[in-house]
C-alpha cells in the first residue's frame, strides 16, 4: 500500500477519473454524491 505524507494537501486525479466525475455530474447524480465518490471538491467539479 502506498503510503501519503502528511504535506500533501490533496490527491491527483488522472484525467480519466476527472471525465467520469464529471460524466456522472451531467448524467444527472447530485454534486454532493459526485464528490463523495471521486473525492473531488465543489470547486473542482465547477471548473
Amino acid at each position: 500500500m502506498i503510503s501519503i505524507s502528511q504535506n500533501i494537501r490533496y490527491l491527483p486525479h488522472d484525467l480519466i477519473t476527472k471525465f467520469f466525475a464529471v460524466q456522472s455530474y451531467i448524467n444527472g447524480n447530485r454534486a454532493e454524491y459526485v464528490c463523495r465518490k471521486y473525492h473531488i471538491s465543489k470547486a473542482f467539479l465547477s471548473r
